[in-house]
């Protein structure tokens, strides 16, 4: 390949030495001005008896999608939104459900008409969250997958009574949700008051309307709502235009070398901005689709996603750092192997040196990447990259996007200081839906966005994040970044995933804890813990602050809590919080008695 034909040669010229912590990624290879449905027609007409979507999930047939009828499809339901519900430009329609097949149809389908998309998740069964996020984004129409032991379905029945006597073919009247007109089931099975799935897609239906429909939406159209973890509390709605949609991911693919002839693995749910579905109209691979729950990668899951590897015989795909576990030790014990899988992206969660080591091994072109919500992706270690541009770093900025490392006050700081992160990109968010204050509050004069990511960038660019700032453990002043000693913990062999985390002090206002998980078929016992920390830290005494990073507290666990698919580091810390506390109160009473 000439090097102007390579991707990563024509990226910024990194040969110049930074001296401030400041970089501008720049590259020839511009966005695309098409919508999500836009490339959807060109691949149709491309790539017509090509899969474009493979959904499986355990126990249940294998189902497929070809571009030609992808765009057949979301024609009719496109059409069928409009003629049946009166869906107008800018509307609002969630979606609740895991991963399935007419996830992508449903997507397309709204970006037709320009109807914005808010992908719903939840983890209360009282549906609280649900509700919450219907009524902020003012939703018409909701589409839902009833779930396992119809969960989601008994979800809404918690605060629309109403639905299971209502006439579906009328607008629903809710006191609780008063925007809520509609509610439409993706099952074979039928739910009281609500639209059938197979019954939008209708053989005839007034194609000169949906053209209509269709020329009032480009790139800059408003598309789609995601919602934030959450983890301050009810999450935020951030929304995005199509352009970000279009092209969230493809200057990672570029770069990673993926092209047409690529099976893209994606295990992530559809509802977060890593399971995206624009993949295969970006470029015309075939994206298989897994229904996999966040946070769940049992033994038999892991085995499940294997299997899929070998069967469909992946060639690439995104992964969450705990999935990519399970499925290197399942390759490990021999039952498996991931020998076509080429390219995986891994990210969500800072990725220690030593799983890195052991995912190359299997996977040559194993990339991290980073990124939040509102700004897309941001960095990407590259297959080119030497080994500690590849393992120690989180990434180079991708094209397109500035980054910059800031002090407290926003100055940007010399390279290889420790600071802020702020980003700037054009496909970063346009606002938190309904809350401007928050919106405001994120972004600086000039648009930087403020990630509130603790981080340092070097002479060449190269971004590594540290953790976040509410994250930092703060002992009598000093500061003590998580990740400096969750490194070292994974090189234990018997530690599976390590969180550290601050807890109260009476004395220096937090202390340190650890909180581990075994490997399977392994026990570690909190006194292993503490004498291997205290072999690999300096003590106390010969710290320069007197302090040194040894912690003070240790917690094994069985399984960690997880939200989205990344490690709930807020829910780790109060439940390890309580854990001591409810010690301490029990030693008192001991020593009482």
């Amino acid at each position: 390949m000439a090097a102007s034909d390579d991707p990563e040669a024509r990226w910024s010229d990194r040969s110049k030495d930074l001296e401030y912590s400041y970089y501008h990624a720049t590259t020839d290879v511009p966005f695309t001005a098409d919508t999500l449905h836009g490339l959807l027609d060109k691949k149709a007409a491309e790539l017509s008896d090509k899969e474009a979507y493979v959904f499986l999930q355990e126990g249940a047939p294998r189902k497929a999608i070809t571009f030609k009828d992808m765009k057949t499809k979301t024609e009719q339901l496109a059409a069928a939104l409009v003629e049946k519900m009166d869906l107008r430009h800018g509307d609002r329609v969630g979606i609740l459900s895991l991963n399935c097949l007419e996830f992508p149809i449903i997507e397309f389908s709204l970006s037709r008409i320009g109807v914005i998309l808010v992908k719903i998740h939840t983890v209360l069964k009282s549906g609280e969250d649900v509700m919450f996020i219907l009524k902020k984004t003012d939703c018409r129409c909701l589409f839902v997958r009833p779930g396992h032991d119809q969960a989601f379905y008994n979800i809404l029945s918690t605060f629309l009574p109403e639905l299971s006597s209502h006439d579906p073919e009328e607008p629903l009247n809710s006191p609780e949700v008063p925007d809520l007109e509609f509610v439409v089931t993706m099952s074979d099975d039928s739910f009281p008051g609500t639209i059938a799935w197979d019954s939008l897609f209708p053989v005839e239906y007034d194609r000169e309307v949906l053209r209509t429909r269709q020329s009032r939406v480009d790139f800059d159209a408003f598309s789609t709502i995601f919602l934030t973890s959450g983890s301050t509390g009810f999450p935020k709605a951030v929304l995005v235009t199509q352009q970000h949609i279009t092209n969230l991911w493809l200057h990672n693919f570029l770069q990673a070398g993926i092209s047409r002839s690529d099976r893209y693995l994606s295990e992530c749910p559809l509802t977060h901005p890593v399971g995206f579905c624009s993949g295969p109209v970006l470029l015309g691979h075939t994206l298989i689709i897994i229904q996999n729950r966040a946070g769940q990668c049992t033994e038999k899951t892991a085995t499940f996603i294997c299997k899929t590897i070998e069967d469909e015989k992946i060639t690439s795909g995104a992964f969450f750092p705990y999935v990519l576990h399970d499925l290197l030790v399942a390759c490990e014990s021999g039952k498996h192997n991931l020998e076509t899988l080429k390219i995986g992206f891994i990210g969500g969660q800072c990725v220690p040196r030593v799983f890195m080591t052991k995912g190359l091994q299997y996977i040559p072109s194993l990339l991290q990447i980073y990124g939040n919500t509102e700004s897309g992706h941001l960095l990407c270690t590259r297959r080119h990259d030497d080994l500690h541009h590849r393992m120690d770093v989180t990434g180079l900025p991708l094209p397109h996007t500035e980054a910059k490392i800031v002090d407290r006050d926003g100055v940007v700081l010399p390279v290889n200081q420790l600071g802020e992160l702020y980003v700037r990109t054009p496909l970063g968010f346009i606002c938190y839906w309904g809350d401007l204050e928050r919106t405001m509050k994120s972004l600086t004069s000039q648009r930087w966005f403020k990630t509130n990511d603790v981080a340092v960038m070097d002479e060449r660019g190269y971004v590594t994040i540290l953790g976040r700032n509410t994250e930092v453990i703060n002992r009598a002043g000093f500061k003590t970044h998580p990740v400096d000693i969750e490194r070292p913990l994974f090189e234990h062999p018997k530690i599976k995933q390590a969180v550290v985390v601050g807890v109260p002090d009476e004395c220096l206002g937090e202390e340190i804890c650890v909180c581990v998980t075994p490997k399977a078929d392994a026990s570690i016992s909190e006194e292993e813990l503490r004498t291997f920390c205290e072999d690999t830290f300096l003590a106390p005494e010969n710290a320069v602050d007197n302090l040194g990073k040894t912690p003070k507290y240790y917690l094994v666990w069985e399984n960690f809590p997880v939200r989205l698919g990344k490690i709930d580091r807020r829910a780790i810390k109060a439940d390890a919080t309580e854990k001591l506390v409810h010690r301490s109160e029990l030693l008192s009473k001991l020593l009482k008695d």
